[in-house]
């Protein structure tokens, strides 16, 4: 789904961005102090994201982090999704998309900045 707000887009587009960079030269999630980034998970289940609620994925045998979407609360999430070919927003819970349930298929973790 396109948005009819390119600002909105480019302003999540550079978040992920800066997000993906910072995972590849970081051995694991972004070095923050510990009460800054916490657990989405904890008391809450599966697609009960706050909006701004960091989403994080990967597609290799270690888990590292390859990808980073922006939850937009709910099951919504925006991102630069590739096989999208650009700037998406996804309907995670979504089973009658395969695009979804393989990139939920790589779900590794929530976290929120605090």
């Amino acid at each position: 789904m396109r948005s009819r707000h390119p600002f909105l887009y480019a302003f999540f587009a550079a978040a992920c961005g800066l997000l993906n960079l910072e995972l590849a030269y970081a051995d694991s999630f972004p070095s923050r102090p510990v009460t800054m980034v916490v657990p989405v998970s904890a008391g809450s289940g599966m697609f009960e994201w706050n909006a701004g609620d960091l989403l994080f994925f990967s597609d290799r045998a270690d888990r590292r982090i390859t990808h980073v979407g922006i939850s937009l609360g709910g099951a919504r999430m925006v991102h630069l999704g590739l096989g999208r070919g650009g700037y998406a927003v996804e309907q995670l819970d979504s089973r009658d998309d395969q695009y979804v349930t393989s990139l939920m298929s790589r779900f590794v973790a929530a976290r929120r900045v605090i």
